[in-house]
């Protein structure tokens, strides 16, 4: 899973848990990520949806405005 509902370092405990073991047959967050890539990887996806969110949260504030003053 790309990310944990329960939160970064809460055990996640999700339905379907009697069928997989978390850790080794589903693994949530920050450890998918880095299975995914590298040890870095993670933590470079948090940085890139924060630079995004610089840039877009104006945009979106702005284009919200224009909405409520139509």
């Amino acid at each position: 899973m790309s990310y944990n509902p329960a939160g970064e370092g809460n055990i996640y405990t999700p339905d379907y848990n009697e069928f997989l073991e978390l850790g080794s047959d589903l693994i949530v967050g920050r450890e998918f990520w880095n299975f995914i890539g590298d040890e870095q990887t993670y933590d470079e996806l948090l940085e890139v949806a924060q630079e995004v969110g610089t840039v877009t949260t104006p945009l979106i504030a702005a284009a919200n405005q224009q909405d409520e003053q139509e």
